[in-house]
């Protein structure tokens, strides 16, 4: 029996192994492609689901911290207004019960106020 030695299926045995590696190559790539994108799917998933909510919450602080804020500046309004309006009216009983008092301290704060005004209009010069 003699075996005949075929050219063409000698190089196709010669390239078997590397289209097995190859081949094997794609395989183990398509896998840890298939890998990589179901974790990189499951960690968007839960960083989906636990920042949701912590943002939520922030939001939610937020919105009552300018809750809080435009309370606080509007009871601080309600009560400079009170308190103008008390001196105002404190004022008024004084001027009423002390006339002359109130004509002499007006005159003394005017005087004062002019004398500083003057003071500050001045031009600076050095003495020489």
């Amino acid at each position: 029996m003699t075996t005949t030695h075929n050219p063409v299926s000698a190089p196709l045995a010669a390239h078997a192994p590397v289209a097995h590696a190859l081949n094997s190559v794609e395989q183990t790539v398509s896998h840890a492609t298939t890998a990589a994108a179901d974790h990189v799917n499951q960690s968007l998933h839960t960083l989906v689901h636990e920042v949701s909510p912590a943002l939520s919450r922030m939001a939610e602080q937020v919105a009552n911290l300018s809750r809080q804020g435009v309370q606080a500046v509007q009871s601080g309004g309600h009560q400079l207004s009170d308190k103008v309006h008390h001196a105002s009216d404190s004022t008024v009983g004084y001027i009423r019960s002390e006339p002359v008092k109130s004509v002499l301290m007006a005159a003394v704060v005017g005087a004062t106020l002019v004398t500083v005004f003057n003071l500050l209009s001045r031009p600076h010069h050095p003495h020489h």
